[in-house]
């Protein structure tokens, strides 16, 4: 069950920021799209197997998803894509931002050292 509820959260971590990328809605016109996405989603598959994901339960999450064209094409103008590294990072940064954050880990540091303790992940992945 632990195993499960970790895989969930790594997915969930992981997936959320390209989720918007998909949707029930219209399909992308590109048959290459559409195959790349299908490849995606296969590609899934022995990770979810391996957290003991059925393949039901995985064929009905992803049961008529489709990738989104126009979502796709608004990610492209994205900074982090498109600016150098340390551009994008000097420019996401601030020392406001560097104080909430270190005010959020002490805040949370109870809860961060129990979730290393049980999971063996740092708290400053």
């Amino acid at each position: 069950m632990k195993l499960k509820t970790v895989f969930a959260c790594i997915v969930f971590i992981v997936f959320t920021p390209i989720i918007p990328t998909f949707t029930f809605a219209k399909p992308a016109k590109s048959a290459q799209n559409l195959q790349g996405f299908n490849q995606f989603i296969a590609n899934l598959w022995p990770d979810a197997q391996a957290a003991g994901v059925s393949r039901t339960t995985f064929d009905v999450a992803f049961q008529g998803v489709n990738p989104d064209a126009s979502i796709i094409k608004l990610t492209k103008g994205q900074a982090e894509f498109n600016k150098p590294v340390w551009e994008y990072l000097n420019s996401a940064t601030s020392a406001t931002r560097v104080n909430q954050g270190a005010a959020k880990a002490n805040q949370w540091s109870d809860t961060l050292g129990t979730l290393e303790r049980r999971y063996g992940v740092d708290r400053k992945i």
